[in-house]
């Protein structure tokens, strides 16, 4: 999708603390880019008043499921052990089945809930008309499947607002993407983080999003193909199954409006 590479000539982070893996920083609200963002196709949706891009945390899905059907067969095994053991008690094995169930049961949660509990999209919008940025945060807990995963909308000032580059792992293990960094008013501070991509090494998505909130719609390659947030796709069609995106009503009414 995008294909700019960013500037790593400046090689020391601004931000305190720097996002793990930082590569380099972009252009902050305020400073003077001269590129022209290459996609047009980018965002879900534009106007004069806000632009709306996708994020996915999850882009196809069913890895879950696959585990899941892969899993169940040594579950069944597991558990007639476990009757055996009872029959005729033998705390050691007893005990090592016991836990590999509970292993098995929490890597299954796990897997169900990353397939249908986050939902289809994750939104972030950029408000220019009030200068704010209103983002759509899926908030999983890794180490309990069991409890809430919410949703969070997180509203901060366009000005508090700056992007890393990040880069993690090699090989298989490659990740990279752009973080967003909220700072404290004033200061390079993080107080808050939360991506804008992932899977790509490519300042074009913020660049974008710059260009859209420093100099205005005008300055971008024109835009006329808005996209549901709830699209499906044929690459991922257990994305069915996902919480649709809903933006809370007074949010909704107020990332889309002018002051």
């Amino acid at each position: 999708m995008f294909s700019r590479q960013p500037d790593t000539t400046v090689n020391t982070p601004t931000l305190l603390p720097p996002c793990k893996g930082w590569k380099a920083d972009l252009a902050a609200p305020g400073a003077i880019t001269r590129s022209t963002p290459e996609n047009a196709e980018y965002p879900l949706y534009r106007n004069g008043i806000y632009v709306e891009v996708p994020r996915h945390s999850f882009s196809v899905r069913g890895f879950g499921v696959l585990l899941i059907l892969l899993m169940l067969p040594t579950c069944f095994l597991e558990a007639q052990m476990i009757y055996r053991h009872l029959l005729s008690p033998s705390i050691i094995p007893l005990t090592i089945d016991m836990l590999s169930i509970v292993v098995m049961s929490f890597t299954v949660m796990i897997a169900y809930r990353l397939d249908f509990s986050a939902p289809r999209n994750e939104p972030i919008r950029f408000n220019r008309a009030r200068q704010k940025v209103y983002a759509y945060n899926f908030k999983p807990c890794g180490w309990n499947p069991w409890c809430s995963w919410p949703v969070e909308i997180e509203v901060y000032e366009w000005s508090q607002v700056r992007a890393e580059l990040w880069s993690r792992g090699s090989g298989t293990n490659h990740r990279c993407g752009t973080m967003l960094s909220i700072v404290k008013p004033g200061t390079n501070e993080v107080i808050d983080r939360f991506p804008l991509n992932y899977e790509t090494l490519c300042e074009d998505p913020w660049l974008y999003i710059h260009t859209y909130m420093e100099k205005g719609p005008d300055a971008l390659p024109p835009f006329d193909t808005p996209r549901d947030p709830n699209e499906l796709v044929w690459y991922s069609p257990l994305r069915r199954w996902a919480p649709k995106v809903k933006w809370p009503e007074d949010i909704d009414r107020e990332s889309t409006t002018a002051p």
